[in-house]
């Protein structure tokens, strides 16, 4: 019955609604932030912190396809620059240049499939050390002032692409310490440099990523507070969805009739009101089928309320089967009275209609022994 505005959407399917479990989550750690000042925890209670990852992943996205780019244009531009001053080892240099740019371009285009997100921390991580291993090994091929450029350059670049990974802070610490006990197996194993020039050398790497894991710590404080104002946002249109289409439940079970299951008086008027109108100004037909039970007060007294109670649900069954279009209505209005309204037929459809529904009524063959017109 159309013009009673039943709701059958889920809360499950609202969009952008929160699952129960998740949508408490939000509200108690909102309730703890309360009055924490600056502080602000770098993990989430689970499942949050793993919606976050994915959340922080998606907006370093673009920043990730970004340095990518700049990352193969300054490994493409320092090879042409060896090229030009180190035409001797200018070969050699390539060789180990190669490798960081192949995987530069293939994190590049895997940032476009669907599933990067999920990881795309390890690819940064497994870049950071490919080339952490080629910069260092440039450092060594390398001579004089160009051998100094390319180890101050492993910090350099491992700083630009924290940052503009936006790394997790604990992502960070992985990657600087990582880096840090590489490039000191390889300074003192493979190049024997100085203690002098070791010093200097890891004085340069830790200021860099020091200053990146400062800047990525303050971006994942700042990142994981609009993560949680975005969850009280959808949170407030979970509840307000739920409060709607409470209320529009409750506005269809209040505007039907508790015995039957068919529209009210009031749904009726109100439905019959916009039907009126409607094909006042469409200039279209409008019939309206008046149907009684006859006796029923005597066939209560007779069967008792629960029988006569059925009888009218069993005819307000019949009766909706022939109100199923748009703008039909079937409505109880009175305790024995009934009223079908059918959009858009005349008087001889409605006679046929009216008809068959005295036939379907009858072949219930309902028993009626107090009448003395009929046995049912």
């Amino acid at each position: 019955m159309q013009t009673l505005g039943l709701v059958s959407n889920s809360l499950a399917s609202s969009e952008g609604g929160l699952e129960r479990s998740e949508a408490a989550l939000v509200e108690r750690l909102n309730d703890g932030l309360e009055g924490r000042g600056s502080r602000f925890p770098l993990k989430f209670p689970q499942p949050l912190e793993q919606s976050f990852h994915i959340f922080n992943a998606e907006q370093a996205l673009s920043a990730v396809r970004a340095s990518c780019v700049i990352l193969l244009f300054l490994l493409l531009g320092t090879g042409i620059i060896d090229s030009l001053t180190m035409s001797e080892i200018a070969g050699s240099l390539w060789k180990v240049r190669i490798p960081t740019i192949g995987l530069c371009l293939a994190m590049l285009l895997l940032s476009y499939t669907p599933g990067f997100v999920a990881y795309q921390h390890w690819m940064i991580f497994s870049y950071l050390c490919v080339s952490a291993f080629a910069y260092l090994n440039l450092a060594y091929l390398g001579s004089g002032s160009y051998s100094y450029l390319y180890s101050a350059m492993l910090g350099l670049g491992s700083f630009f692409l924290l940052i503009m990974s936006r790394s997790l802070f604990r992502w960070g610490v992985l990657c600087g310490a990582t880096l840090i006990v590489f490039a000191n197996i390889f300074w003192i194993t493979y190049q024997s440099i100085n203690m002098e020039l070791l010093v200097v050398n890891n004085g340069i790497l830790t200021c860099c990523l020091a200053m990146s894991l400062f800047a990525n710590y303050l971006y994942e404080i700042e990142n994981r507070k609009n993560y949680l104002h975005l969850q009280k946002a959808r949170l407030a249109r979970f509840e307000r969805k739920e409060l709607e289409e409470s209320n529009d439940r409750f506005r269809f079970l209040v505007s039907l009739d508790s015995v039957t299951g068919v529209a009210n008086k009031s749904s009726m008027d109100r439905g019959f009101k916009l039907e009126w109108d409607r094909a006042a100004r469409r200039k279209n037909y409008l019939s309206m089928l008046v149907v009684t039970v006859d006796q029923l007060d005597a066939y209560r007294q007779c069967y008792g309320m629960i029988d006569a109670d059925n009888c009218l649900k069993k005819v307000a069954s019949e009766l909706k089967r022939f109100a199923r279009r748009p703008g039909d209505i079937a409505a109880r209005y009175g305790d024995d009275l009934f009223y079908v309204v059918l959009a858009d037929t005349g008087v001889e459809n409605a006679t046929l209609v009216a008809e068959n529904m005295l036939e379907n009524i009858r072949s219930l063959q309902l028993p009626n022994d107090f009448s003395k017109i009929e046995p049912y």
